[in-house]
């Protein structure tokens, strides 16, 4: 639904969503550099599964960027699958949960939820 709102040409759910997405990702950047100082890493690094948390927040970002970038109509085909690629994007980067709390049971239900 909130896809479809966001196609509407001009609506101000659209900047809404621009704005609401821009933060999010400023969030996501701010969490992938404070995790990689903590652990004293680097980004492409991949030593365990903690490695692979600032990966799939980085995907996340790329992915609201898409969703919320190409608007979802059935006219224009590359729009369509701009944003698909976007909620594919979102999707793969929910991982994170799983990579951050070692599988537990809780992080599956959580992937599960969401």
């Amino acid at each position: 639904p909130i896809s479809e709102l966001s196609g509407v040409r001009g609506a101000h759910m659209m900047i809404a969503l621009r704005v609401m997405t821009a933060t999010i990702n400023m969030v996501l950047l701010l969490a992938i550099q404070a995790d990689l100082h903590h652990r004293s890493a680097t980004f492409f690094d991949i030593q365990s599964g903690a490695d692979m948390v600032p990966v799939c927040l980085l995907i996340t970002a790329i992915g609201f960027f898409l969703t919320g970038h190409f608007e979802l109509n059935m006219i224009d085909t590359i729009h369509s699958l701009g944003h698909y690629l976007g909620v594919l994007g979102i999707f793969i980067g929910s991982f994170a949960v799983g990579f951050a709390l070692h599988w537990s049971t809780l992080s599956v239900v959580l992937i599960t939820v969401f």
